[in-house]
Protein backbone atom coordinates (compact mmCIF):
# COMPACT_ATOMS: atom_id res chain seq x y z
CA UNK A 1 0.00 0.00 0.00
CA UNK A 2 1.17 3.25 -0.63
CA UNK A 3 0.35 5.15 1.96
CA UNK A 4 1.68 2.06 4.41
CA UNK A 5 5.33 2.48 2.40
CA UNK A 6 5.32 6.58 2.58
CA UNK A 7 4.53 6.25 6.60
CA UNK A 8 7.41 4.03 6.83
CA UNK A 9 10.01 6.05 4.49
CA UNK A 10 9.57 8.73 6.69
CA UNK A 11 9.55 6.91 10.27
CA UNK A 12 12.54 5.76 8.86
CA UNK A 13 14.61 8.46 8.67
CA UNK A 14 16.95 9.77 10.98
CA UNK A 15 15.24 11.56 13.48
CA UNK A 16 16.95 14.86 13.06
CA UNK A 17 15.52 15.25 9.63
CA UNK A 18 11.97 15.33 10.10
CA UNK A 19 11.87 17.15 13.59
CA UNK A 20 10.51 19.84 12.19
CA UNK A 21 7.69 17.64 10.50
CA UNK A 22 4.91 16.15 11.59
CA UNK A 23 3.51 13.43 9.74
CA UNK A 24 0.20 13.38 7.36
CA UNK A 25 -1.56 10.44 7.38
CA UNK A 26 -3.96 9.78 4.66
CA UNK A 27 -7.40 10.09 7.04
CA UNK A 28 -9.75 9.54 3.74
CA UNK A 29 -8.01 5.61 4.10
CA UNK A 30 -8.98 4.82 7.61
CA UNK A 31 -11.96 7.38 8.13
CA UNK A 32 -13.86 6.44 4.54
CA UNK A 33 -17.60 5.76 4.93
CA UNK A 34 -17.15 2.03 3.76
CA UNK A 35 -14.68 1.56 7.09
CA UNK A 36 -16.78 3.51 9.48
CA UNK A 37 -19.92 1.43 8.18
CA UNK A 38 -18.44 -1.49 8.43
CA UNK A 39 -17.18 -1.22 12.04
CA UNK A 40 -20.64 0.02 12.75
CA UNK A 41 -21.81 -2.98 11.60
CA UNK A 42 -18.69 -5.62 13.50
CA UNK A 43 -19.74 -3.63 16.69
CA UNK A 44 -23.58 -3.85 16.35
CA UNK A 45 -23.51 0.23 16.15
CA UNK A 46 -22.26 0.88 19.71
CA UNK A 47 -18.99 1.77 21.15
CA UNK A 48 -16.31 -0.54 21.05
CA UNK A 49 -14.97 0.59 24.41
CA UNK A 50 -17.87 1.70 26.69
CA UNK A 51 -20.91 -0.18 24.88
CA UNK A 52 -22.83 2.47 24.51
CA UNK A 53 -24.99 3.18 21.52
CA UNK A 54 -23.82 5.03 18.52
CA UNK A 55 -25.00 6.43 15.18
CA UNK A 56 -23.65 7.04 11.91
CA UNK A 57 -24.87 10.97 12.38
CA UNK A 58 -21.14 11.94 14.10
CA UNK A 59 -21.29 10.77 17.29
CA UNK A 60 -18.32 8.06 17.16
CA UNK A 61 -15.01 8.43 16.19
CA UNK A 62 -12.54 6.23 14.12
CA UNK A 63 -10.43 5.58 16.88
CA UNK A 64 -6.91 3.24 16.91
CA UNK A 65 -6.46 0.94 19.08
CA UNK A 66 -2.56 1.66 19.84
CA UNK A 67 -2.34 5.26 19.02
CA UNK A 68 -0.67 5.96 15.69
CA UNK A 69 1.33 9.17 16.32
CA UNK A 70 3.34 8.80 19.70
CA UNK A 71 1.91 6.71 22.85
CA UNK A 72 1.36 7.99 26.16
CA UNK A 73 2.64 5.24 29.09
CA UNK A 74 1.11 5.22 32.64
CA UNK A 75 3.54 7.47 34.03
CA UNK A 76 2.90 9.99 31.10
CA UNK A 77 5.90 8.94 29.36
CA UNK A 78 5.65 9.75 25.93
CA UNK A 79 7.11 7.41 23.09
CA UNK A 80 7.20 9.84 19.54
CA UNK A 81 7.44 6.35 17.16
CA UNK A 82 4.79 4.73 18.54
CA UNK A 83 2.66 2.93 16.78
CA UNK A 84 2.47 4.57 13.12
CA UNK A 85 3.00 1.26 11.55
CA UNK A 86 -0.76 0.25 12.50
CA UNK A 87 -1.88 3.12 11.05
CA UNK A 88 -3.91 1.32 8.36
CA UNK A 89 -4.35 -1.82 9.80
CA UNK A 90 -7.73 -3.13 10.50
CA UNK A 91 -7.11 -4.74 13.67
CA UNK A 92 -5.80 -1.65 14.76
CA UNK A 93 -9.12 0.19 14.18
CA UNK A 94 -12.21 0.80 16.45
CA UNK A 95 -15.27 2.92 16.51
CA UNK A 96 -15.82 4.45 19.59
CA UNK A 97 -17.99 7.08 21.37
CA UNK A 98 -16.36 11.07 21.50
CA UNK A 99 -16.39 10.86 25.14
CA UNK A 100 -14.16 7.30 25.48
CA UNK A 101 -12.21 8.58 22.49
CA UNK A 102 -11.40 12.26 23.80
CA UNK A 103 -10.47 10.10 27.27
CA UNK A 104 -8.20 7.62 25.70
CA UNK A 105 -6.31 10.14 23.19
CA UNK A 106 -2.73 8.50 23.08
CA UNK A 107 -2.94 7.28 25.99
CA UNK A 108 -1.58 3.19 25.82
CA UNK A 109 0.17 2.06 28.63
CA UNK A 110 2.35 -1.07 28.69
CA UNK A 111 4.40 -2.69 31.39
CA UNK A 112 7.87 -3.31 30.35
CA UNK A 113 8.83 -1.91 26.42
CA UNK A 114 6.91 -1.59 23.96
CA UNK A 115 7.02 -3.55 20.13
CA UNK A 116 9.18 -2.37 18.21
CA UNK A 117 8.22 -1.96 14.53
CA UNK A 118 9.10 -5.48 12.69
CA UNK A 119 8.48 -7.03 15.92
CA UNK A 120 5.58 -9.05 17.22
CA UNK A 121 3.01 -7.35 18.92
CA UNK A 122 2.80 -10.59 21.39
CA UNK A 123 5.65 -9.13 22.90
CA UNK A 124 4.13 -6.49 24.33
CA UNK A 125 2.14 -6.44 27.62
CA UNK A 126 -0.37 -4.19 26.99
CA UNK A 127 -2.29 -2.83 30.10
CA UNK A 128 -5.49 -1.57 28.01
CA UNK A 129 -8.15 -4.53 27.31
CA UNK A 130 -8.57 -5.06 23.52
CA UNK A 131 -12.17 -5.33 22.81
CA UNK A 132 -11.55 -7.55 19.61
CA UNK A 133 -9.62 -10.33 21.33
CA UNK A 134 -11.40 -12.74 23.13
CA UNK A 135 -8.96 -13.65 25.25
CA UNK A 136 -9.67 -10.04 27.17
CA UNK A 137 -12.51 -11.44 28.50
CA UNK A 138 -13.97 -8.35 30.62
CA UNK A 139 -15.79 -10.57 33.14
CA UNK A 140 -11.90 -11.70 34.39
CA UNK A 141 -11.22 -8.15 34.44
CA UNK A 142 -13.95 -5.53 35.41
CA UNK A 143 -17.03 -5.89 37.81
CA UNK A 144 -20.00 -4.08 37.58
CA UNK A 145 -22.24 -3.13 40.54
CA UNK A 146 -25.68 -2.57 40.17
CA UNK A 147 -25.67 1.23 40.73
CA UNK A 148 -24.13 1.38 37.00
CA UNK A 149 -19.77 1.57 38.79
CA UNK A 150 -17.58 -0.51 37.44
CA UNK A 151 -14.33 -1.52 39.31
CA UNK A 152 -11.37 -3.20 38.22
CA UNK A 153 -11.11 -6.75 39.22
CA UNK A 154 -7.02 -6.79 37.65
CA UNK A 155 -4.49 -4.04 37.11
CA UNK A 156 -5.69 -4.29 33.84
CA UNK A 157 -9.00 -3.66 34.36
CA UNK A 158 -8.02 -0.52 36.84
CA UNK A 159 -5.77 0.82 33.76
CA UNK A 160 -8.83 0.56 31.70
CA UNK A 161 -11.28 2.38 33.52
CA UNK A 162 -9.15 5.25 33.81
CA UNK A 163 -8.11 5.28 30.99
CA UNK A 164 -11.16 5.01 29.07
CA UNK A 165 -13.56 7.30 32.05
CA UNK A 166 -15.68 4.07 32.34
CA UNK A 167 -16.94 5.70 35.59
CA UNK A 168 -17.93 8.75 33.86
CA UNK A 169 -21.62 10.29 35.51
CA UNK A 170 -23.47 10.37 32.09
CA UNK A 171 -21.89 6.18 31.45
CA UNK A 172 -22.50 5.48 35.27
CA UNK A 173 -26.19 6.57 35.11
CA UNK A 174 -26.94 4.90 31.74
CA UNK A 175 -25.73 1.34 32.81
CA UNK A 176 -27.47 2.01 36.30
CA UNK A 177 -30.68 2.04 34.52
CA UNK A 178 -29.87 -0.64 32.58
CA UNK A 179 -29.61 -2.58 35.12
CA UNK A 180 -32.47 -2.01 36.93
CA UNK A 181 -34.48 -2.62 34.01
CA UNK A 182 -33.11 -6.05 33.63
CA UNK A 183 -33.39 -7.17 37.34
CA UNK A 184 -36.82 -5.91 37.63
CA UNK A 185 -37.43 -8.67 34.57
CA UNK A 186 -35.80 -11.35 36.52
CA UNK A 187 -37.26 -10.46 39.73
CA UNK A 188 -40.75 -10.60 38.22
CA UNK A 189 -40.52 -13.29 35.95
CA UNK A 190 -40.98 -17.10 36.71
CA UNK A 191 -37.79 -19.20 36.24
CA UNK A 192 -39.66 -20.76 33.41
CA UNK A 193 -40.41 -17.76 31.75
CA UNK A 194 -36.67 -15.79 32.59
CA UNK A 195 -35.34 -17.19 29.57
CA UNK A 196 -37.64 -16.39 27.21
CA UNK A 197 -37.82 -12.62 28.51
CA UNK A 198 -34.33 -12.06 28.47
CA UNK A 199 -34.40 -13.42 24.60
CA UNK A 200 -36.72 -10.49 24.02
CA UNK A 201 -34.57 -7.99 25.74
CA UNK A 202 -30.73 -9.08 24.78
CA UNK A 203 -29.39 -9.21 21.79
CA UNK A 204 -25.83 -8.33 20.08
CA UNK A 205 -26.89 -5.01 19.47
CA UNK A 206 -28.02 -4.53 23.22
CA UNK A 207 -26.34 -2.02 25.01
CA UNK A 208 -23.89 -3.13 28.39
CA UNK A 209 -24.13 -6.27 27.54
CA UNK A 210 -20.88 -6.76 30.22
CA UNK A 211 -22.66 -5.64 32.69
CA UNK A 212 -26.03 -7.33 31.86
CA UNK A 213 -24.51 -10.86 31.58
CA UNK A 214 -22.79 -10.37 34.94
CA UNK A 215 -26.35 -9.91 36.17
CA UNK A 216 -27.51 -12.80 35.05
CA UNK A 217 -24.94 -15.10 35.68
CA UNK A 218 -25.19 -14.03 39.35
CA UNK A 219 -28.94 -14.24 39.33
CA UNK A 220 -28.55 -18.12 37.79
CA UNK A 221 -26.13 -18.74 40.74
CA UNK A 222 -28.58 -17.70 43.42
CA UNK A 223 -30.90 -19.13 42.25
CA UNK A 224 -29.46 -22.51 41.44
CA UNK A 225 -30.70 -22.00 38.28
CA UNK A 226 -29.65 -22.76 34.61
CA UNK A 227 -30.44 -19.36 32.57
CA UNK A 228 -30.42 -20.06 28.63
CA UNK A 229 -29.20 -17.03 27.07
CA UNK A 230 -29.80 -16.16 22.92
CA UNK A 231 -27.07 -18.48 20.99
CA UNK A 232 -25.53 -15.19 18.89
CA UNK A 233 -24.55 -13.96 22.73
CA UNK A 234 -22.30 -16.75 23.75
CA UNK A 235 -19.39 -16.08 22.06
CA UNK A 236 -19.71 -12.52 23.16
CA UNK A 237 -16.82 -10.97 24.62
CA UNK A 238 -17.04 -7.38 24.93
Amino acid sequence: MKASEAARLFYMSPPEARRQERYGFDRKIYGSTAVRSALLTLFHGKCAYCESRISHTGSSDIEHFRPKMGAVGIDKDYSEDHYWWLAYEWRNILIACQACNRSKGPRFPVIGDRADYGTDLESEQALLLDPTDPRDEPSAHLSFSQDGLVNGLTNRGAVTIDVLALNRRSLVESRRLRAKKLLQILKLSTNSQISEHLANELSPDSEYLALALQIIRERSARLGIEIELPKELLSFSI
